[in-house]
């Protein structure tokens, strides 16, 4: 039985929070939120950080389950740090609609391209996300010499100029502006070339401004138990003589390495949590119920706008981050002719997968950890 092919526009917006879309001039994406199935409370999962999440929109699965649970993290076996982590565990969205006979495009969306010899999409390109333009242009001038029936893509200006500005200044409003109007351009030329198509567009999370430097200090907690650790970056390679690990997000995931750490993981957790710079403290048990129990052995982030970063110490400086519990608010919109217009009062970024395949009249048997919406 032959399939009927309806084409996808996937688009995920780096960074985009509500907020910055109340704010900004972006009448083509509010025009698709008026008139499509708009998700009042859309939410990030855990943690609000790019590449776990941008695994999850697209197997609709946790990062435990996915198998990327940061931007980077320790290989404790290699006794190493590294990032550019692309060795998921799921089958992406793309591979399903591939077995379906999609041509499937990726334009930036980096966990589509190939991986050990493993082609997640029909075609994937790299033109760069910083540059709506740009992107925009290298999806179109594709067709001129193959027909793709799906299209993935990733605008990344936002996270880009919101970090070096802050989530909410005139740079980054233009940031939105310009990627409405490119976004906007790229469906019209896919209206020419398709007909009637689906568009989802979403975001992996949103955008904090750091503006008050913090005193915490997570060194005096670890030296009051008299234990040694070591923060990690990507290339780093990780010591035999420490007690604990630490990588450097926002929500900073502590790994206890030692008998002499895990016996005082109580008493850290006691710590983390009487401070009162400190919000939000996780035990490895509630970041397993988040669907992230790879993240660490207990995780803490600061209170809102508070980063121990020296950039603070300068006066004026103010900068976007996201990695905490305040990026949680997100952006999911499902649009085109076989959407009815309605508001879907919550979902999670890992529930666009099953909601797109329910969209395109296609039924699975992999069993996601997000449902349809």
């Amino acid at each position: 039985m032959k399939i009927m092919k309806v084409p996808l526009l996937f688009v995920t917006i780096d960074a985009l929070g509500p907020d910055l879309v109340q704010k900004a001039d972006m009448p083509f994406l509010k025009q698709m939120i008026s008139q499509g199935a708009s998700v009042k409370n859309a939410t990030s999962c855990f943690p609000t950080l790019t590449t776990p999440m941008m695994s999850t929109i697209l197997t609709g699965m946790y990062p435990q389950n996915h198998g990327i649970p940061a931007n980077y993290r320790l290989f404790f076996e290699k006794k190493e740090a590294a990032g550019t982590l692309r060795n998921l565990k799921s089958i992406t969205i793309s591979e399903i609609l591939m077995n379906q006979g999609y041509k499937t495009l990726s334009a930036q969306h980096f966990m589509l391209a190939d991986y050990d010899g493993k082609k997640r999409c029909s075609r994937y390109i790299e033109p760069g996300g910083g540059d709506p333009q740009i992107l925009t242009q290298a999806i179109i001038k594709a067709f001129e010499t193959e027909k793709y029936d799906a299209v993935f893509t990733i605008y990344q200006s936002v996270d880009n100029t919101g970090h070096s500005h802050g989530p909410l200044s005139d740079t980054n409003i233009k940031a939105a502006e310009d990627i409405d109007r490119n976004m906007k351009e790229l469906y019209e030329f896919l209206k020419k070339e398709w007909g009637e198509f689906l568009t989802v567009v979403s975001s992996d999370h949103s955008m904090s401004r750091a503006d008050k430097h913090s005193n915490f200090s997570i060194e005096k907690i670890l030296e009051k138990y008299s234990l040694k650790y070591e923060f990690y970056q990507p290339g780093d390679k990780i010591s035999n003589e420490i007690d604990c690990a630490l990588l450097n997000f926002p929500m900073v995931p502590i790994f206890l390495m030692t008998d002499k750490a895990r016996s005082s993981g109580e008493e850290i957790i006691k710590d983390l949590r009487n401070d009162k710079e400190v919000e939000v403290v996780y035990d490895k048990k509630q970041m397993k119920d988040l669907g992230n129990e790879l993240y660490g052995d207990i995780s803490y982030s600061l209170v809102k706008g508070h980063s121990t970063s020296k950039l603070l110490l300068i006066p004026f400086a103010k900068f976007g981050y996201h990695g905490t519990v305040h990026e949680k608010p997100a952006v999911i919109n499902y649009f085109g002719p076989m959407v009815c217009k309605r508001q879907i009062e919550s979902s999670e970024l890992v529930d666009i997968v099953p909601t797109v395949l329910k969209y395109l009249g296609m039924s699975s048997e992999i069993k996601f950890d997000g449902t349809a919406k």
